[in-house]
């Protein structure tokens, strides 16, 4: 199963992510910062089911 997430990049500046096949929801400052928050919410979030593989994680990329 994957999972795939709208990343907004805000005028203020960071990114918001929502999945749009879970309910997940994170934000970073930065893409580095983005990616570890959406890895941590993806592990939350798959806590007693299987967690999807790094390559079933897309992310689908527009500006507010």
């Amino acid at each position: 199963m994957g999972l795939i997430f709208e990343v907004i990049q805000q005028e203020a500046g960071g990114y918001q992510a929502t999945c749009l096949t879970e309910a997940i929801k994170t934000m970073g400052a930065d893409l580095s910062e983005l990616h570890a928050n959406i890895n941590l919410a993806v592990d939350e979030r798959f806590t007693e089911r299987l967690r999807p593989r790094a390559a079933d994680i897309h992310l689908m990329f527009t500006r507010e």
